[in-house]
């Protein structure tokens, strides 16, 4: 990666962490598609999973939120396997498709049952 992407992503990932900070735990925002629709999103209850995990609350994170308990580490070691390890990953466009189809699946799920 070049350098001026390292620098970019040095400057963006704290900058959105900072916000997700703000907005959730101190100023205690609500998800805007819960809001206007009644309906949970896909990240609806990442908040609260992330607390759970914070206090070792592994169960209660994963009924917070499957599909972020799931994926965020799957994200984790992607990222470190091409950045860290420096190992082409080649993903078919097949799997965005596959990805998309289970995280419209999840959310229409979560909010019938």
């Amino acid at each position: 990666m070049e350098k001026k992407y390292k620098v970019l992503l040095a400057i963006l990932i704290p900058l959105v962490l900072i916000t997700f900070v703000l907005l959730t735990f101190i100023f205690n925002f609500e998800c805007p598609f819960h809001y206007f629709f009644h309906l949970l999103c896909p990240f609806c209850g990442g908040r609260t999973m992330l607390i759970d995990l914070y206090n070792l609350r592994i169960i209660y994170a994963f009924m917070d939120n499957q599909l972020l308990f799931l994926g965020i580490p799957t994200i984790i070691l992607l990222l470190f396997i091409k950045y860290i390890l420096k190992k082409d990953i080649k993903i078919a466009k097949s799997t965005y498709i596959l990805l998309m189809i289970i995280t419209i699946a999840f959310t229409i799920i979560r909010n019938i049952v």
